[in-house]
């Protein structure tokens, strides 16, 4: 179960945040070979954000946790892929994007573990 969380420092329409999650949906699932139906995200916008102690106007934070584990590969698809998607549709440049990965064993669910 992929789970995408998606903080950028600018503003995001209904429309935006919609259209961002259906590319982010398909590229992790092509990415990651997870269905769509156990992907879930997360986006916030308008966050204060900070880098070196500067105020950045444009600038995103993902960070994908994974139950179970994926190659260098799939994550370098998937990095690539959020980064041309929040350019798309946040206007987010992209050496101001960050991503992070975190696969772990446990991931709970309807009150236990898968």
């Amino acid at each position: 179960m992929p789970f995408l969380n998606i903080k950028v420092t600018t503003a995001l329409s209904e429309d935006c945040k919609a259209s961002l999650t259906q590319e982010l949906l398909d590229a992790t699932a092509s990415a990651i070979g997870k269905p769509k139906n156990y992907i879930m995200m997360s986006i916030e916008d308008n966050q204060s954000m900070y880098f070196a102690g500067q105020k950045m106007s444009k600038c995103a934070y993902v960070m994908v946790s994974l139950y179970g584990n994926s190659s260098y590969d799939s994550y370098n698809e998937l990095c690539h892929k959020i980064t041309e998607a929040l350019l798309k549709h946040a206007g987010i440049p992209k050496n101001a994007t960050y991503v992070s990965f975190h696969p772990t064993d446990y991931f709970g669910f309807n009150g236990g573990l898968f």
